[in-house]
């Protein structure tokens, strides 16, 4: 699904989506929205984010190299 159907889905402006992807912050009704249309329970996709997160937090940690 690309940014674009996604954010038609979920009413949320293609540009905005993209911005906070990228490091914005979601409302909750938006993750809710998005949670609905991918099909997957909030808290997979808050879980899967937090592992990024963490992820990313590792590597900075280590000098970028992983």
């Amino acid at each position: 699904m690309t940014q674009d159907d996604l954010g038609t889905y979920c009413g949320i402006p293609r540009n905005s989506l993209n911005r906070k992807i990228n490091g914005g912050v979601f409302s909750f009704d938006e993750l809710t929205r998005i949670a609905h249309v991918v099909k997957m329970p909030l808290s997979k996709i808050i879980e899967k984010a937090e592992s990024s997160i963490k992820s990313s937090a590792s590597a900075l940690a280590d000098g970028g190299v992983k």
